[in-house]
């Protein structure tokens, strides 16, 4: 067995349509770098998913196909940062699962499990523009019992109503990717 992993694009990712409860959507932006660009060459430029600090807010990645070779497990590796200067000691909270589709299952009345968590934890009176890493090991449940060949969807969000997101200001969401256990 090895690990394998699931890049997922950031400019393919969905915001949230916001009908029902607590369906808010993300909002998406184009990060431009405000570093000294070389002669002869661009300024970094790449999408970005902002987060509010005092709503929850989601986007999926849409629907793919769960590797042949998957065998069990999923852990998200996760790249944030703040978008405003932070201060005093402040934390992130990120959510996310997985709607694993099995081909015979009624895809209209598909629904997300409840989702896993974790805190991200952002530098004592953190400058605006750091970037932070996280992983996130889905569980049993966030896992929506997926399988090998299985059609996929994955959310992700910022869970600002949970006592421990303490950040002030959006937090953008800069990178994922899934990591899990091979055949």
């Amino acid at each position: 067995m090895a690990t394998g992993t699931i890049l997922f694009d950031m400019a393919g990712a969905v915001p949230a349509d916001g009908t029902g409860t607590i369906n808010n959507p993300a909002q998406g932006s184009i990060l431009v770098s405000t570093g000294t660009q070389p002669a002869n060459g661009p300024k970094v430029t790449r999408p970005v998913w902002l987060f509010d600090p005092t709503t929850d807010e989601h986007i999926s990645f849409g629907s793919f196909r769960m590797p042949e070779n998957y065998a069990s497990g999923g852990t998200l590796k996760i790249i944030v940062y703040n978008v405003t200067l932070q201060s005093g000691t402040n934390n992130f909270v990120m959510k996310a699962c997985l709607a694993a589709i099995t081909p015979g299952e009624d895809v209209l009345a598909k629904v997300f499990p409840a989702p896993d968590t974790v805190t991200i934890a952002l530098a004592t009176t953190q400058a605006a523009g750091i970037s932070v890493a996280a992983s996130l090991a889905l569980s049993a449940t966030a896992l929506n019992s997926v399988a090998a060949g299985d059609d996929v969807v994955l959310f992700v969000g910022r869970d600002a109503d949970h006592a421990s997101d303490t950040g002030g200001g959006d937090m953008a969401l800069m990178d994922v990717s899934m990591e899990y256990v091979t055949t």
